[in-house]
């Protein structure tokens, strides 16, 4: 006998012996949710506009206010795609001016290959550069990889020259 049957059929003789009336209401299924539109947030990145100083520098003021303003619920969706793109560029270390389409497109929702390769890298800051991949580096890592899984009676995984 299922316990949780017994104690409910218990349950309704108490309420029936006390003079109670019951029903049993119906559950209303919630309503389906929207799936989040990625591709208008990508647009609204891109297209979001840049608070700048008259001196032409990033405006640091008016950025904590959208984080504030971020932490209290109270972002609109443009103020939520400006500071989506102050947060790539302080991300990728790129100038927002060149944060467009086509780099939203590439980058986004990929902080995490970043922060993954900061922790294979020891920790170390890392300074990112168009012109250097630091291939060599990946390169040296994933042999140290391959050597600790490699079998010692038996060479059976070759290194990456």
């Amino acid at each position: 006998m299922n316990t949780k049957h017994s104690l409910l059929n218990d349950f309704i003789n108490i309420i029936e012996r006390k003079g109670y009336e019951w029903e049993i209401l119906k559950h209303e299924k919630a309503e389906k949710v929207e799936k989040y539109d990625y591709t208008t947030r990508k647009q609204g990145i891109s297209q979001a506009e840049i608070l700048v100083n008259e001196d032409k520098t990033l405006n640091s003021r008016e950025y904590n206010e959208l984080v504030q303003k971020q932490k209290d619920g109270k972002l609109t969706a443009n103020e939520t795609y400006i500071l989506d793109k102050y947060f790539m560029t302080k991300k990728f270390k790129i100038d927002m001016e060149k944060i467009d389409s086509k780099f939203v497109d590439e980058h986004f929702r990929k902080e995490h290959i970043i922060n993954n390769y900061k922790k294979m890298n020891d920790g170390k800051k890392i300074e990112k550069s168009f012109n250097n991949d630091l291939l060599e580096d990946k390169v040296e890592k994933f042999n140290k990889i391959i050597n600790w899984y490699k079998d010692d009676k038996v060479d059976t995984l070759r290194l990456i020259d």
